[in-house]
């Protein structure tokens, strides 16, 4: 019962956290709804997590991690839970290019920030239980330290923009011509070619004519009450934007508006259709290209975890700490890039503070001190992903894992993950783990695009 409520939670909160209620906001804005959704570090601490050597690309405002070993008891009754504080925050000074981390100079080179991606520092936090009772609660860290960006993917980026920047103009210049036409009679919306005709009179002998002149000062009310009847008048016949002024309640107005909307967005919409270019394709041309890897990465990592004996919280001891680092190498498998087919090559190293695992309590000469190396090689296609690990651990405590891992991407926000092989220990080694990702998009996961002049 405790995982159904739990999944329909996350379901709500994925609903109400993904509307977007404003459609003029799509097309000023990059809507990041497409990032991923990596292991947490809450989790990798404890050797816990299906994959230990692991990099985001890119992070998602909040994310559910559901573990679960199955040669134990249970149904995903680990949990874990990962934030980013970044897409917490309205960033109204934020540009495209500051976001994707990079520059353009005075003379239209491109220079490259290494460093943009540590605003997107992730925290998370963990909740597992052993089989000899001991729960152990986590709480993690981690960011990208560095990337080197591939210059193609630049360009196509800057070009992109450019692309958005001129579809944004281009929408305020067919706003412009609307307001222009949309008061002239049509004859399309006339019966008869006579109706037309009177119409078109009408108009002209209002709208042809200057605006009515504003009174001076000193005018008599006689000539200000004409004036506001002249110039209602020709507001209503001349003007497409209401004003809320010319109407005698708030229902007349809103119906004005409801039509000058539907009429500007149907205008909007066939002036882009022969432009050949949409708000879709500009959505699918940004998703595209910042979910390309990076050639290299450099992550740095940090977890600790307290360990509690018997569901008794004044029976805790210190448990594990670690802190450690993820480089990563990737490349296309072809040309064509928007396939997001990639082999990535990992190096991996790692220190651990840990205690003796069944002491009660834990004495200080219990603490041992230990360093991981490993690497890892991944095939990524565009929802699968399969990869094996190797990670030799030597100091006070030695072992290996030798794990073979498998992702997929069930639909635009699931993941399912498994791993089989041996995890470290010399008894109750075996890897079998089964989880499932949810990747919740937030209100504000997204980067406003300027206009330009």
């Amino acid at each position: 019962m405790k995982n159904i409520c739990t999944i329909l939670a996350i379901i709500l909160i994925q609903f109400v956290w993904a509307q977007d209620t404003n459609p003029e906001k799509k097309e000023k804005e990059i809507s990041f709804d497409n990032l991923e959704v990596p292991n947490t570090p809450a989790f990798i601490l404890l050797d816990e997590a299906p994959t230990s050597i692991q990099r985001p690309n890119s992070t998602r405002a909040f994310a559910l991690d559901l573990i679960q070993d199955v040669t134990e008891d249970g149904v995903l009754g680990n949990l874990a839970v990962e934030v980013t504080p970044f897409w917490m925050i309205q960033h109204t000074h934020m540009t495209p290019e500051k976001y994707y981390g990079i520059k353009t100079q005075e003379d239209g080179s491109v220079s490259q920030n290494f460093f943009s991606k540590l605003r997107l520092a992730s925290v998370s936090a963990a909740y597992m239980k052993s089989a000899d009772s001991i729960t152990n609660i986590s709480i993690g860290v981690r960011t990208t330290l560095f990337e080197i960006k591939r210059q193609d993917d630049i360009k196509d980026y800057k070009e992109a923009l450019q692309q958005a920047q001129k579809y944004l103009n281009n929408s305020a210049n067919y706003m412009e011509q609307y307001n222009t036409q949309c008061k002239i009679p049509k004859p399309e919306n006339y019966r008869s070619e006579t109706a037309f005709q009177e119409a078109m009179q009408t108009y002209k002998g209002i709208c042809d004519k200057p605006e009515p002149t504003r009174p001076t000062v000193g005018a008599t009310d006689e000539e200000i009450q004409k004036y506001r009847a002249a110039i209602k008048e020709y507001r209503l016949a001349c003007y497409c934007p209401p004003d809320p002024r010319d109407y005698d309640t708030t229902a007349q107005f809103e119906a004005a508006k409801e039509w000058y909307e539907a009429g500007l967005n149907a205008f909007r919409e066939k002036k882009r259709e022969e432009d050949n270019f949409t708000a879709k394709d500009l959505d699918v041309a940004f998703k595209e290209i910042t979910s390309r890897k990076p050639l290299f990465a450099i992550d740095l990592a940090a977890a600790y975890n307290q360990r509690f004996f018997g569901n008794t919280f004044n029976d805790n001891t210190a448990g594990r700490f670690g802190i450690w680092s993820t480089l990563t190498l990737s490349s296309f498998l072809d040309k064509k890039k928007t396939n997001r087919d990639y082999f990535n090559v990992y190096g991996f190293v790692r220190y651990l503070d840990d205690t003796r695992r069944g002491i009660f309590p834990a004495a200080n000469d219990d603490r041992f001190n230990a360093f991981d190396l490993g690497v890892k090689g991944e095939l990524e296609f565009d929802k699968l992903s399969v990869a094996y690990e190797y990670i030799n651990r030597s100091g006070d405590m030695e072992g290996y894992r030798s794990v073979g891992t498998i992702r997929y991407q069930l639909i635009n926000d699931i993941f399912l993950t498994g791993s089989f092989g041996n995890n470290f220990e010399e008894t109750d080694d075996l890897v079998t783990l089964f989880g499932i990702k949810w990747g919740i998009n937030g209100a504000l996961q997204s980067i406003t695009i300027p206009q330009t002049d």
